[in-house]
């Protein structure tokens, strides 16, 4: 398994996006990248409701895994 990153784009950027042919396909470099850990699987990620933490996320794993 490869190691887990998380990804983030500036959402202006995005949102201006101009598509210059027919593939409907804009590439975005993200502007920051977050290395997680090989193997780490994310079921979700949450910014911090508090303003006074802006920089603080909160992130879901599965805690196992049942095979039936």
């Amino acid at each position: 398994m490869g190691v887990t990153t998380v990804q983030t784009w500036e959402y202006e950027r995005i949102d201006a996006a101009q598509v210059e042919n027919e593939t409907d396909c804009y590439e975005l470099e993200p502007i920051y990248e977050l290395k997680v850990g090989a193997g780490v699987q994310l079921l979700s990620i949450v910014r911090s409701p508090s303003s006074d933490e802006p920089t603080t996320w909160f992130a879901q794993v599965p805690v196992f895994s049942l095979s039936l």
